[in-house]
């Protein structure tokens, strides 16, 4: 009896000069990196590394299970555009006691975009080589089924004004 189970991917760093891993929805660092899909925001990923000179870092994205296992999906079925792609935006540190650079990545962008809803990993690896993992990073796709909105208010009649409060919920199927 074989018993096969497949790897979780979790949030890992591989090199001990990569610090700040950070991945949020648009400028908001506090955010959680959502992204929801067709939307015209961005989730961006920054990282610094303690050095005095850039590397060539390329990414991919890896679609999930709801375990945060691989799903076995081609990368065409859940990519549109290049299945990697280099990050080219860098900037070497300026006037501190440590030296390093910071990188920066949004997706998606005009190279690489998710394409379907689900569990994703980010990967950076060096020199357009995915053994070579720098680390990785969990990011989530979701396709909005509903919108709903909330409306809190006091109650209208005499004793329970101070009291009671009455909700309105408005729930929109937007399938």
């Amino acid at each position: 009896n074989h018993v096969f189970s497949q790897e979780i991917l979790q949030n890992q760093t591989n090199n001990k000069n990569i610090k700040t891993v950070l991945m949020y929805l648009g400028d908001d660092e506090l955010s959680f990196p959502i992204w929801d899909l067709g939307s015209s925001k961005q989730l961006t990923l920054s990282f610094d590394e303690l050095t005095t000179e850039s590397k060539d870092y390329y990414y991919t994205i890896i679609h999930c299970n709801s375990n945060w296992e691989k799903s076995g999906l081609d990368q065409s079925e859940y990519i549109e555009g290049y299945f990697e792609d280099q990050i080219s935006d860098y900037q070497s540190s300026f006037n501190t006691t440590v030296n390093y650079i910071h990188y920066r990545l949004q997706i998606p962008n005009d190279y690489l975009r998710p394409i379907i809803s689900g569990n994703y990993i980010l990967q950076v690896y060096e020199s357009s080589n995915p053994e070579n993992t720098v680390f990785q990073k969990r990011f989530m796709v979701v396709e909005r089924q509903t919108d709903i909105g909330v409306k809190v208010g006091n109650m209208n009649q005499g004793s329970y004004f101070y009291n009671d409060q009455e909700l309105e919920v408005k729930v929109k199927y937007l399938g």
